[in-house]
Parts: C-alpha cells; sequence; structure tokens
C-alpha cells in the first residue's frame, strides 16, 4: 500500500482537484491521509464531502496550528503504507504516477524516488517544467544545496521511521525536506526518474516563497548551514569535496549577511 499524505490549511480553492488526481490513480491500494491545520476556509467542508465517496480517504483535524512539518508527521504516524507520497494541497498527479513509482520504488532498495515537475500558475494554466538535477550526476551537491524536487516524490516509509520522520526537532515549522533528504541518502540509495511527472503549482500562497522574507531570512540562514553541515557529516566530504563544501558555505554566509542588510 501507498500513503499519500496532505497538509492541508485554507486551500479550498485547489484541494478538492488535488484529491480527485488522487483517488483517480490507476494503482487502487493506497489511502490518502488529509491532515487539516486549523483552517479558517471551507477546506474540511470539501474533503469531507469526498469522503462520502471514498472510504479510502481519511480526515484528520489538529487542535492548535501546528505548521506544515509537525502537520505531515501527523499524518505519517497514521498512515499504514509501505510507501510514502507527501503532496501539496494544490498540487496534482497524473493517474499512473503512483503505480509508476511504485514499481520503481519495489524494483530496487530505495530510500527516496524523485521526478521533476510541470508548473502551473493557480488557475491551471501550463507555464513551464521544473528544472531537476539527476542526484547520480554528482551526489554530493546535496551538501551545498537542495536540488530534489519534493512534488511527486516517494519515500520508502521504513528508512523514513529510521530518519525520525520530518524534522520537527529543528525548531522549523515549515521547511525541513532538505535535511531529511539528506538523513535518507545515508540510509539507501536515492533515484531521480525523468520520465515521470508531477504537476506542481506556483501561486502567491507557496510555502516556498515565504524562505527568504524578511522575517524569515535568519531562521532560513541557520535551517541552510544545519543542513551543510549534515551533509559533510553524514556524506563523510573528503578532499576537494570538502574544500568545495568548505569555499561554498563560506560565500553563502557572506551572500545572506549581505542580503539581510539590503533588506532592513
Amino acid at each position: 500500500m501507498v500513503s499519500i499524505i496532505i497538509p492541508l490549511y485554507n486551500a479550498e480553492r485547489y484541494i478538492k482537484e488535488t484529491l480527485v488526481s488522487c483517488l483517480r490513480q490507476t494503482l487502487k491500494e493506497l489511502e490518502i491521509v488529509v491532515v487539516d491545520d486549523c483552517s479558517k476556509d471551507m477546506s474540511v467542508n470539501v474533503v469531507e464531502d469526498l469522503m462520502k465517496t471514498d472510504q479510502r480517504l481519511y480526515l484528520i483535524k489538529n487542535r492548535e496550528n501546528q505548521g506544515c512539518i509537525k502537520t505531515i508527521n501527523i499524518g505519517i504516524r497514521e498512515s499504514r503504507g509501505e510507501y510514502i507520497l507527501v503532496l501539496g494541497q494544490d498540487d496534482r498527479l497524473e493517474p499512473d504516477h503512483i503505480e509508476r513509482m511504485y514499481k520503481i520504488m519495489q524494483s530496487g532498495d530505495y530510500s527516496l524516488l524523485y521526478c521533476t515537475s510541470r508548473l502551473m500558475d493557480q488557475d491551471g494554466k501550463w507555464i513551464g517544467e521544473s528544472n531537476t538535477i539527476d542526484i547520480a550526476e554528482n551526489p554530493n551537491i546535496i551538501s551545498r544545496k537542495n536540488i530534489i524536487n519534493s512534488c511527486g516524490a516517494m519515500i520508502h516509509a521504513g528508512k523514513l521511521k529510521q530518519a525520525g520522520l520530518y524534522p520537527e526537532e529543528l525548531g522549523f515549522r515549515n521547511y525541513g525536506e532538505w535535511y531529511l533528504w539528506i538523513q535518507l541518502m545515508a540510509l539507501g540509495k536515492v533515484k531521480f526518474v525523468s520520465e515521470i511527472k508531477s504537476n506542481y503549482r506556483i501561486h502567491s500562497g507557496n510555502l516556498s516563497r515565504t524562505l527568504y522574507n524578511k522575517e524569515n531570512m535568519l531562521n532560513t540562514k541557520r535551517y541552510n548551514l544545519l543542513c551543510m553541515n549534515l551533509a559533510c557529516m553524514l556524506l563523510n566530504l573528503e578532499g576537494a569535496e570538502k574544500i568545495k563544501w568548505y569555499v561554498y558555505r563560506v560565500i553563502y554566509v557572506l551572500k545572506s549577511d549581505i542580503r539581510r542588510i539590503l533588506k532592513r
């Protein structure tokens, strides 16, 4: 079984489209766990209406707002699947996405399988494709930046539990994927599949857009440095690769400090 985890917060405009794309998957052995993080709109009503039509759809309601990372982990702890796919509340999957990813995951000892994404705007109009990098071309690049596309990615549930789930212990409410990807690389194989494409929606409410807001810049810097340090330790960087990592880290600190000063 595959478990699709969807953290939900104020997405009444998109959530039905997202859920329908999950319910129409050609692989029928799946469950869809929606965790609502105290939405203030009609999102929950939309989910509850769809629950009447398909018993594979579950809804968990947080008693208080937890943030995206803790909300995802709540869903994972309640899931039963051998594989986990965390999907954005506004994104979509092609009908055969889960089945194709599932077959590849079963063919090898993979901790993480990721793909590229078609990009769409808030109205569903196609606007391009993500420039996703194959980790096999340079595995150590993950020590300098997050190059793994999370939309449509499938994770081995056992490896995810070994990693301790998404890193809520770091204290960042809405991001932690890069840190997790590094842990999963240390626990097993990570594979990129270029021929499978998820559908990622770009709009003003994307959480990724908040990373470099003035209010978040110090937290973002701290988080990125934690990820870089973890990668250096777990991936055993040596020689030229460690020098590249060190130089990039120094440059990153300088750039982030200058950016923060300019935004004052």
